[in-house]
């Protein structure tokens, strides 16, 4: 196993890791309204959830592509 190899495949797992880990994070701050402070209107953190979820699944999208 060569050294090509060995990071091919680490490239796809973190490609499955992070974007779960990204939609995670977008589902807690939605829920506990928490990202790193208190986020005060429930608007903001019903965006800033969403968005990260987004990402997440666009993230996730591109690996599934390749």
């Amino acid at each position: 196993m060569n050294i090509e190899e060995i990071l091919g495949k680490l490239r796809f797992v973190l490609g499955l890791v992070v974007p779960v880990c990204y939609i995670g994070m977008g589902i807690y701050v939605i829920s506990e309204k928490i990202f790193i402070v208190k986020i005060e209107p429930d608007m903001l953190a019903y965006s800033l959830g969403g968005v990260l979820i987004i990402y997440g699944i666009f993230r996730l999208y591109r690996v599934v592509k390749q």
